[in-house]
């Protein structure tokens, strides 16, 4: 992948982050809604598959950033990761793909 495709996809990781963000900040049902998760949980089958999915999700993302960098700012993300998912995992992938190359090598290396 080249320096310009870099570069488009950690801009794209950053857009979608944003609109996470904006959509979690105005989103009008969030106050005002309560869903009684234990009886979703119980009574659909589907949202348990969610519900199991979004942790295995979580966690292998937590595994692949810990192995992907061998910098120490791949711990904090790691650990958001498995509490908050995306609004952690969006961030440190387009800090992972808008860092040059060369300090992503000298990262690295040390």
């Amino acid at each position: 992948m080249n320096s310009s495709e870099k570069r488009r996809l950690g801009i794209t990781f950053i857009v979608v982050w944003v609109l996470l963000v904006i959509y979690a900040i105005f989103d009008p049902q969030l106050m005002n809604d309560f869903i009684p998760m234990r009886s979703v949980l119980e009574e659909s089958s589907f949202a348990r598959i969610m519900f199991i999915d979004i942790g295995v999700f979580s966690t292998i993302s937590c595994f692949w950033i810990l192995n992907s960098e061998k910098s120490k700012r791949r711990y904090p993300f790691a650990l958001a990761v498995l509490f908050v998912g995306s609004f952690a995992l969006l961030p440190f992938l387009a800090i992972h793909n808008l860092l040059p190359e060369k300090v992503a090598q000298k990262t690295n290396k040390s």
